[in-house]
């Protein structure tokens, strides 16, 4: 997020984050400050100590999408879903002169109000106008789909507000990504390129992956030997152990992007799945982006971060308004 703030030409001043690896990541490429820690027990006081006088403050949200997303299956309340609601008491305290909010679309869901209209209700309280739908990031430049809901808020009753809108922008595919990098195998790391790294895989999902036609193939080709038992079962999960297509955007990328048994992450040709460098740069990462922590926290910052070029998108249509 705070990468498409400043491309956008904003300066971001502070980043709060509960995750100390992403934070230090932050830190490493953004030059930025970060508070550690839970945004709920954060005190309003020491974000305006950090403000410059006579600035506009925006506020930009990006509280964590699992609780929401349809892929999750435990059904225990998680403590993250009141994140957003104490980002409203910030609001309410700090009085930015505008609010981005970007989510999963579920975070609308809810049998007894959701979280997204109590947000909102805080957002009317506080004297704020807003809009929100859901988007695609495909039809902002970046080279994958996923669907999230942005939300964009001003300071002022009755304010008409634009989303941003997909004209101008230029559809990219995962062949427009990746295609130039050069070739690596299941378990190696291409020479002065450390992100460039495809994770081991197994004799058997090998292959499993030697089996599956290139450019979109699935598991629906597999001999009967190299099926799982839960897909002959269930009939379905095609997605898992499959292929990308090279002239589609990839599929949403998630905290497992890296890995071939937790979605459509192979690579279109090759033998593996995708590294971390090609995952970043379907997230629209530069090439020179330097990621702190090991593979799995790589992966993990990978799937969890606002694409920044959507950010920088949610941000040029906020600055219209202000």
């Amino acid at each position: 997020m705070t990468l498409g703030l400043q491309n956008a030409g904003l300066r971001v001043v502070c980043g709060v984050d509960i995750d100390p690896v992403a934070a230090k990541t932050y830190r490493t490429n953004l030059k930025t400050p970060v508070l550690e820690g839970d945004i709920g027990a954060l005190k309003p006081g020491r974000l305006k100590s950090l403000l410059p006088k006579g600035s506009r403050l925006i506020l930009a949200v990006c509280a964590p999408c699992q609780p929401f997303s349809k892929v999750r299956k435990s059904g225990r309340r998680r403590k993250d879903r009141d994140l957003l609601a104490a980002v409203g008491r910030l609001v309410e305290e700090l009085k930015p002169a505008g609010v981005i909010v970007e989510n999963v679309p579920q975070i609308g869901n809810g049998r007894k109000g959701s979280v997204l209209q109590a947000f909102c209700q805080a957002l009317k309280d506080a004297g704020y106008s807003f809009a929100y739908r859901t988007v695609d990031a495909k039809d902002f430049g970046v080279p994958q789909r996923r669907r999230r809901l942005v939300l964009l808020g001003i300071k002022g009753i009755d304010e008409v507000i634009e989303l941003p809108s997909p004209n101008g922008y230029e559809r990219k595919t995962v062949r427009d990504a990746i295609a130039g990098l050069p070739p690596v195998g299941a378990g190696e790391v291409a020479p002065r390129r450390p992100m460039h790294r495809a994770a081991r895989l197994s004799t058997k999902n090998l292959k499993r992956l030697k089996a599956t036609p290139h450019n979109g193939g699935d598991s629906r080709t597999w001999p009967k030997g190299l099926k799982l038992p839960c897909h002959v079962r269930s009939g379905g999960f095609y997605d898992v152990y499959g292929r990308m297509r090279w002239d589609a955007p990839a599929p949403t990328l998630t905290t497992r992007c890296n890995s071939l048994s937790n979605g459509r992450f192979g690579h279109p040709v090759q033998n593996r799945a995708l590294t971390l460098l090609e995952a970043a740069i379907l997230q629209t990462f530069p090439r020179s982006y330097h990621f702190e922590g090991n593979q799995n926290d790589i992966a993990r910052q990978i799937g969890n971060a606002v694409p920044p070029k959507l950010a920088e998108a949610l941000a040029r249509s906020l600055l219209k308004h202000l």
